[in-house]
């Protein structure tokens, strides 16, 4: 499963949409998947009266898991900007959203190479490609686990928002970058 690094974050929050509302609409709803922790439909389900005082209070979906989510000041300002339309977020298909994260991946320039294997049994099966091409909106909650660990969130909050139990089941949500890595081997060895 393939996660961004804050660099990669960086570029689609930056990149000129003007031209395309379209897109627009799409990558404000993969950063605020990203900000939040949360799964694409409680994203989609989300209602400004779930919101109070900042927090997002939510029963997931999928786990029927009741979580409090703080609202950062980059997901505020997507949520705000939606305000005046009744509706906190864009509504959209997960089938047409998968597909067009990658459009928007494209445009971002996330073209850094990357390696997918996939197991089934005893065979492995190997793609390569640019990044953009393993876009879907699981990127974001993997994202978020990944950036939040690596600035120093302590797993125990990361897991409250994201309605894991346990560290082990949240333990795939991580991607370790070589950046973190080597700064560690720093920190520790010098």
């Amino acid at each position: 499963m393939v996660a961004l690094i804050c660099d990669e974050l960086e570029l689609l929050t930056k990149v000129d949409l003007s031209a395309n509302p379209r897109l627009d609409r799409v990558r404000d709803l993969l950063l605020l998947e990203c900000y939040t922790g949360a799964r694409f439909g409680d994203i989609q389900a989300m209602h400004y009266d779930d919101i109070r005082d900042g927090v997002w209070c939510l029963r997931q979906q999928k786990t029927k898991t009741e979580v409090r989510i703080h609202i950062s000041k980059r997901a505020d300002a997507i949520i705000t900007k939606y305000r005046s339309t009744g509706s906190p977020l864009p509504s959209i298909s997960s089938q047409k959203f998968n597909g067009y994260i990658k459009e928007l991946g494209k445009v971002a320039k996330l073209d850094s190479p990357f390696r997918q294997v996939r197991r089934s049994g005893k065979t492995a099966t190997e793609k390569r490609g640019p990044k953009w091409e393993f876009l879907s909106s699981h990127v974001a909650r993997k994202t978020f686990v990944s950036i939040s660990l690596e600035r120093g969130m302590r797993h125990e909050v990361v897991m409250s928002f994201t309605g894991h139990r346990s560290f082990k089941t949240m333990k795939k949500y991580i991607a370790l970058t070589e950046k973190g890595r080597k700064e560690d081997v720093e920190k520790v060895w010098g």
